[in-house]
């Protein structure tokens, strides 16, 4: 099991936000971070969660 935290900017983390399921991961944290960033954290199995964040090049 990963957990990943991690600053993007509000259009990447609303991908992660909407898809997250989709690659089977879990939704921990969304958090406003100002200057257009969110703080997002996300758990799943360590490929599901690459998937996730290769999708947006992260």
């Amino acid at each position: 099991m990963t957990i990943k935290t991690i600053l993007l900017p509000v259009e990447k983390a609303a991908f992660v936000q909407k898809n997250a399921a989709e690659y089977g991961c879990n939704l921990v944290e969304l958090a406003v971070a100002g200057n257009n960033s969110a703080k997002v954290t996300v758990t799943g199995e360590d490929d599901n969660v690459k998937k996730l964040f290769d999708e947006i090049g992260e």
